[in-house]
């Protein structure tokens, strides 16, 4: 193994630094290094890229403009326009003018000088030039030197006349080491473990064992998350989490695995795009779903769309370019070589992306990848030809059924109609179980004056005891349902995360117990997200009060909305059931056709519904359909 650089062993021992304006001047000027510094300070701003600022048709950021103007002639400083204007006494002609506030120091000049003598060579941006193996720097301790990074980091010292330190002790080392490599301490054992290492590779051997420690990629990746942005919020307005940490883990393991940067590039700017992308490398382009997004009312969707993508394309330069490509935006780039032509068609393959305007403040904004956890990989796999065979299984019942579909529609009387449960109804919820499934629906319209509070309930309440029972509520726009105990003392509440009524729209609510603590919120027959808070109180929760619309007991009376239908199930309703129940009224309208009356369509929503809310074995089928969420 190769000894590893001096410059994990040493401190500097610090004697008076030369300042910038005396250093030595590089034998070979680089324009990149040298020059171009002193260009983009003093002269660019108007000899540079922006045409609306640029004086007498001068351009000094390209070689060809400057030298057929004459300001440079290559090899000849006596006869280059450029050193004769930054050497002039004449106020006039002197470059930069006494207006710029700016001037050059004797060094720069010499600088410029010395470049012009040698051909004036030009670079391109130093992200565009490929780097080159530099040759080993002259030295005068060469001794002190054990390998080639010693030789440069000696010559750097050398020229602003500093002395390395002596080196420290192994104590020390073995902190700076692990703080270095892994962001955090070591442990006492290690450090011992260090100190008491004979061997004569045992520097080394430390190095070798902290690189193979996770922490590795654990304070690598950190440099490389800020770089992309990384949060686990949306980082703007309601800034709500963002479920994205599998792209952490994933920058993590990369490191750790040492993976080949082109992969490690190609995969986050374009996981998707290769050939059947595995589950990683889609993760990978989490990169790109970094970026601060928004849902708020008023923003214009096709502005946040050209805002995300003018976050990409300056984040994909920032990162793997070296450029500030967000400059050119709104203009051609005043010092980096990108245009506007160029920062847009390079927007252009940012638009092509599924992910919409507003993020609905919501975790899983779409487009999103479900990830099991380890323990249900192999379930997980499995659920795809299982969904698959369940849905051809559904579909063939409906095929079977067809004919009793039919004659269920042109006989059924519609007081017959509707969602049942498969037994007797519960009496009003009158007593609640904690491993009984029940469900509660009902019809609403509000209004915009509509206050918070209960829609339905059945509250039992007891001087000094408290009060125990349910209620359907109301609360900022959003639904929800609670269950309260006095003894014990108890309660779960399910809350939507966001605001679902519209008023003056007539909406169907629906909430769901499956008798094992999981509670459903369905609004107009989809589900929404939702919060749960507590647990569901223990045993049975007699109830001997009454059923109340639109109040909780008798406390504070809703106004300016309106309830009807409710109904109640000794059953938790699934989706089919939800979506059922919404489309009731309107069905109820078609069976009161004849049979010969009603369109087609019409006979095909009342045949969906048989299978979803009539026929036993399509709804027993139903059940089998896996859920992957």
């Amino acid at each position: 193994m190769k000894p590893f650089s001096r410059l994990l062993l040493v401190s500097l021992s610090f004697s008076p630094a030369l300042p910038a304006a005396d250093l030595p001047i590089p034998a070979q000027i680089a324009f990149n290094r040298d020059v171009r510094p002193i260009l983009s300070e003093n002269c660019f701003f108007c000899h540079g890229f922006d045409p609306k600022k640029r004086e007498g048709d001068l351009r000094l950021d390209l070689r060809e403009s400057a030298v057929a103007a004459k300001a440079i002639v290559p090899g000849k400083a006596g006869e280059s326009e450029l050193i004769a204007r930054i050497n002039t006494h004449d106020a006039t002609d002197l470059m930069p003018p006494k207006k710029s506030h700016k001037a050059l120091s004797p060094r720069e000049k010499e600088v410029l000088k010395r470049w012009v003598e040698q051909g004036a060579p030009y670079q391109n941006h130093w992200s565009f030039e490929a780097p080159t193996r530099p040759g080993l720097p002259a030295l005068r301790a060469q001794s002190w030197v054990r390998n080639a990074v010693d030789a440069f980091v000696l010559s750097g010292l050398e020229n602003k006349h500093l002395q390395p330190a002596p080196e420290a002790d192994r104590r020390t080392l073995a902190r700076r080491l692990a703080l270095d490599l892994t962001g955090l301490p070591p442990s006492p054992e290690e450090v011992d473990a260090f100190v008491h290492d004979p061997a004569p590779a045992a520097y080394e051997n430390l190095v070798q064992r902290l690189l193979n420690s996770p922490h590795w990629g654990e304070h690598r990746g950190r440099y490389w998350l800020d770089a992309a942005r990384y949060g686990d919020t949306h980082g703007i307005h309601h800034d709500a989490y963002r479920e994205i940490w599998p792209y952490r883990d994933w920058v993590i393991s990369a490191f750790n695995k040492n993976m080949r940067f082109d992969a490690f590039s190609v995969e986050q700017i374009a996981g998707d795009l290769i050939p059947n992308p595995t589950r990683e490398q889609l993760i990978a382009t989490g990169f790109h779903r970094c970026n601060i997004t928004t849902a708020e009312g008023g923003t214009i969707a096709e502005e946040n769309l050209a805002m995300y993508a003018n976050d990409r394309v300056s984040t994909t330069s920032w990162v793997w370019l070296g450029l500030t490509a967000n400059c050119a935006a709104c203009h051609d780039h005043k010092f980096d070589p990108i245009t506007q032509k160029d920062f847009y068609a390079m927007a252009a393959y940012f638009r092509n992306t599924t992910q919409g305007a507003m993020d609905g403040n919501i975790k899983d904004t779409k487009p999103i990848l479900y990830i099991p956890e380890p323990k249900e990989e192999k379930r997980f796999t499995q659920l795809p030809e299982e969904i698959k065979a369940a849905t051809a299984n559904l579909a063939n019942r409906r095929k079977e059924g067809k004919t009793e579909a039919t004659a269920w529609s042109e006989n059924i009387a519609p007081e017959s109609f509707g969602v049942r449960s498969p037994g007797k109804e519960p009496e009003e919820l009158a007593q609640l179980d904690n491993t009984a499934p029940f469900s509660l629906g009902a019809w609403l319209t509000s209004s915009k004056t509509a206050k918070d509070g209960s829609l339905a309930s059945r509250v039992e309440t007891t001087k000094g005891d408290g009060t125990q029972g349910w209620e359907l509520f109301v609360q900022a726009k959003k639904i929800g349902f609670r269950v309260f105990s006095k003894e014990p003392k108890a309660e779960i509440s399910v809350l939507s995360k966001r605001a679902v009524l519209t008023p003056d729209k007539q909406q169907h609510l629906l909430a769901t117990y499956d008798g094992k603590g999981g509670f459903r919120l369905y609004v107009d027959g989809k589900e929404t997200e939702a919060d749960t808070k507590g647990a569901y109180p223990k045993g049975r929760i007699p109830l001997e009060g009454p059923l109340t619309l639109g109040r909780r007991g008798t406390q504070n009376p809703l106004e300016d909305l309106e309830i009807k239908d409710l109904k109640t199930f000794s059953r938790a309703l699934g989706k089919n059931d939800a979506l059922s129940l919404k489309e009731e009224p309107a069905l109820l309208k078609v069976l009161a056709l004849t049979p010969q009356a009603r369109s087609a369509k019409q006979k095909l929503d009342l045949e969906d519904f048989y299978f979803r809310s009539v026929d036993a074995a399509a709804m027993e089928l139903a059940l089998t359909l896996p859920r992957p969420g």
